[in-house]
């Protein structure tokens, strides 16, 4: 060409086709007909991959096809070239996700943008074309994997099943140590059932109360019918109870009443028994465990009141003491130290407490309810004797 210096409007094209330009140094003339197409085969190559705005090595995705994506991250970019430098704006792309979507043109900086992938494994494929649509040598393909999060894992599947399992092997087995353990428990109330029941009625207090009653019939006293009765009342009474795992308070009292009734018959109304009840305390709905009282009193009567008690008194207190049920059976006995240097018969003694400690503890593991039981030597200072107090959870 003579030169880049052409003059306004001096150019002109024939019917052939030809083009003439006029410029300052000579005419430029050229035919399109023999402007030839762009045949150059390109390749295509994948230029960059960025994941959340951070760039993969490049050493990762031209030796590894495949791509990894964290269940955190967000979205995947990736961006093409093709090596066509003539016209290289009109180079292009098009892509095709299996599964997904049919060919389709990258968009025009040749990126493609995926964003919100669920979880799984996606087959890329990229064609390359330069300005004139000669497809490139080659084809790129791609894998994205999507790893899904640790809720979708199959591992956290197994684990859920298994703690599943473990949840379900360890609920029967509770279930069947709390099955155990209430036969356990109902083996010992049986057991402590009979042994109460043979506690209870004591066979002298039995021979001793029919002897009195005997006596009263023969002086021809009106009383004996009254004290009869009252002894066929306790007998029922001790049998009932016996069959019952819990009475009311009030009736464990009156129970309490009628023996002391009849004990006072042998003793001619010598003991002098005192019921104090807190008017906060209603009897009526306070669940208690049968004959726990009356081998309490009997212990004292044996075994504290001696000739030299001229006076023997035992008074029974019932109040309450925050969410506490207090019960005190206090005697003016001759105390348990004393007992003991007096030789009196201890094993006797001890048992009948044991049996009561017995059932109290079976009382409170069943009803899930805090009991204490005590008993205390009484010193001359506050008075000789016994003070036995049982604290029972309300």
């Amino acid at each position: 060409m003579p030169g880049n210096e052409f003059n306004t409007n001096c150019s002109y094209v024939s019917e052939s086709g030809i083009y003439y330009f006029g410029g300052m140094k000579g005419m430029v003339l050229f035919n399109e007909n023999e402007i030839k197409n762009n045949t150059f085969i390109p390749l295509l190559k994948v230029y960059d991959v960025f994941i959340d705005n951070i760039a993969l090595s490049r050493n990762h995705w031209i030796n590894d096809s495949t791509i990894t994506v964290e269940p955190t991250q967000k979205y995947v970019k990736i961006s093409f070239s093709v090596s066509n430098f003539s016209d290289s704006e009109n180079n292009h792309c098009i892509y095709k996700l299996e599964g997904f979507n049919d060919w389709q043109n990258v968009p025009n900086n040749n990126e493609i943008l995926f964003t919100g992938l669920k979880a799984g494994k996606y087959h890329l494929s990229v064609k390359g074309f330069n300005n004139d649509d000669v497809p490139a040598k080659n084809m790129v393909n791609l894998t994205i994997l999507v790893k899904a999060p640790f809720w979708q894992q199959w591992w956290f599947y197994l684990l859920i099943l298994l703690l599943v399992f473990a949840f379900i092997y360890l609920w029967f087995k509770k279930e069947w140590k709390t099955k155990e353990r209430e036969i356990k428990y109902q083996s010992e109330i049986e057991e402590i059932r009979n042994v109460a029941l043979r506690s209870q009625m004591n066979p002298h207090f039995i021979f001793n109360c029919l002897s009195a009653i005997e006596y009263l019939m023969i002086s021809g006293s009106d009383k004996a019918q009254l004290y009869l009765n009252k002894f066929s009342r306790l007998v029922r009474n001790t049998l009932d109870f016996t069959n019952n795992e819990l009475v009311t308070l009030r009736d464990e009292l009156n129970h309490l009443n009628i023996y002391m009734e009849l004990e006072n018959l042998r003793f001619n109304n010598m003991i002098k028994y005192t019921t104090n009840i807190d008017v906060e305390i209603d009897v009526d709905s306070i669940p208690f465990p049968p004959l726990i009282l009356q081998p309490l009193v009997e212990n004292s009567i044996k075994h504290g009141f001696n000739r030299k008690i001229s006076h023997p008194e035992i008074i029974l207190n019932v109040s309450k003491l925050g969410n506490y049920l207090l019960i005190q059976l206090r005697d003016n006995g001759s105390g348990i130290s004393k007992s003991k240097n007096m030789k009196v018969k201890q094993h006797d003694k001890s048992y009948g407490i044991e049996v009561t400690k017995q059932r109290l503890e079976i009382f409170s593991r069943k009803m899930n309810k805090h009991t204490d039981f005590n008993i205390t030597d009484l010193n001359e200072e506050i008075g000789n004797g016994t003070m036995v107090a049982i604290k029972m959870e309300l």
